[in-house]
């Protein structure tokens, strides 16, 4: 579950991320990592196919240190965490680029 400290934060994420103002790359094992300010935040994905669960996993690295948390799919800000991971990616992928081109030579 997220922690109490961490909702507005995951709030500011999502709609920063949405309208493009935090970038993400990915990173290594198919996590994304967004930097701001000294500060680093990694989202990554798992499936459990032992124990049938979906876990999104976050780490906030900062000067005081690394805090990780993460949300499973039996949790209720699972769903949250879904369509935040889903806009990172895009984000990272630079979607909004690729579908205006694609989209460019057709009538809308």
């Amino acid at each position: 579950m997220i922690p109490v400290q961490f909702a507005k934060f995951m709030d500011f994420v999502l709609i920063h991320t949405q309208n493009g103002k935090l970038k993400w790359r990915e990173g290594e094992g198919g996590s994304y990592i967004a930097t701001h300010k000294d500060m680093s935040l990694f989202i990554s994905s798992d499936y459990d196919p032992d124990r049938d669960v979906s876990t999104f996993w976050f780490r906030l690295n900062g000067a005081s240190g690394s805090t990780p948390f993460s949300v499973s799919d039996r949790e209720p800000d699972y769903r949250d965490m879904k369509v935040l991971f889903e806009e990172v990616i895009a984000n990272a992928n630079d979607v909004v680029s690729a579908v205006q081109k694609f989209m460019n030579d057709f009538d809308y």
